[in-house]
């Protein structure tokens, strides 16, 4: 029997936003503070492990070191949480997209 071959799967889409995620100067992450950075990891950080059963985020992140797919899979998940972060009325704006 042959292997059973796994698909990754994109992140979530965050209701009520724009169907297009936010790239380029949209969004820096790589700009963030390691405090902004490990806030918006937590927002992502449950969804992640429950569409990837058996991976990290720190896992992704390692990975995405040396490989070009899991550079764009964290990219985008980090999309995600900028969103959610920025449609979260009660905590202030942490990252200022237009750095």
């Amino acid at each position: 029997m042959a292997p059973k071959l796994y698909r990754r799967q994109a992140p979530p889409k965050v209701s009520g936003t724009k169907s297009a995620m936010p790239t380029g100067s949209d969004l820096d992450i790589r700009r963030a503070s390691e405090e902004e950075r490990a806030y918006l990891e937590s927002l992502i950080r449950e969804d992640f492990e429950r569409c990837h059963p058996g991976e990290t985020l720190e896992d992704l992140k390692r990975r995405a070191s040396f490989s070009k797919e899991d550079r764009g899979l964290l990219r985008d998940w980090m999309a995600v949480a900028a969103t959610r972060a920025a449609a979260d009325p009660a905590k202030p704006p942490r990252l200022n997209s237009a750095a």
